[in-house]
């Protein structure tokens, strides 16, 4: 997380395990297995500042060889005036399910990701567990982001939901590769260029969507 205009940058996350869990609602805590966020402080608290550094930045951060279990949506989002760059997630296994005994529910999407550029996946899986919640509607969604990647990755639908289990908006260059994704649905005007290359899926999209 960036909050002051600082700069994240080349960093390697490999070979962990990660088990989260949600806490109180006083608790920051959502059970996320992987989190990055920038934001200036005054969108976090509404202060405002003179003299209040730009966003900061977060590029050149791969995660490779990771287990997770966990309750929350993973978000990896940048701002819009600071896109993320550079993300690599490589060989990670991603299983979301639902903490009985947790104070809230809010999940809707296993994974999100939205202002990035020059992302790849490779061989990542999106699985849920057991206890199953209502709030479930999709596998992975994407949002404001250019030249996307991915590839050799299994992305399930979320039990009970009849969501498409990737969903891309405004989203330019996108290849899917030899993957397992059930549905794909595209909206957003700025969307091109998706493809998909040894990927079977039904592919739906919204009106004013290019060809």
């Amino acid at each position: 997380m960036v909050f002051d205009g600082g700069i994240v940058e080349n960093v390697v996350i490999d070979n962990v395990t990660i088990d989260t869990r949600r806490f109180d609602w006083f608790w920051w805590g959502d059970g996320d297995p992987i989190h990055f966020n920038i934001k200036r402080r005054s969108e976090i608290d509404g202060v405002k500042r003179e003299h209040e550094p730009a966003a900061g930045i977060i590029r050149n951060v791969t995660i490779s060889n990771v287990i997770a279990h966990g309750q929350g949506t993973s978000l990896i989002q940048g701002h819009p005036d600071s896109w993320l760059r550079g993300i690599r997630l490589n060989h990670v296994r991603l299983f979301v399910s639902h903490g009985v005994d947790a104070p809230y529910e809010s999940t809707n999407a296993a994974m999100e990701l939205k202002y990035a550029r020059d992302v790849e996946m490779n061989d990542v899986e999106i699985a849920w567990e057991e206890p199953h919640a209502a709030t479930w509607r999709t596998g992975f969604s994407v949002d404001q982001v250019q030249d996307l990647l991915i590839d050799n990755s299994r992305m399930d639908a979320a039990p009970g939901s009849n969501q498409p289990v990737l969903q891309l908006n405004d989203a330019d260059g996108v290849l899917v590769r030899q993957s397992r994704v059930a549905s794909i649905h595209v909206t957003g005007s700025k969307s091109r260029g998706v493809r998909l290359v040894e990927t079977v899926a039904e592919v739906t999209s919204d009106p004013g969507v290019s060809p």
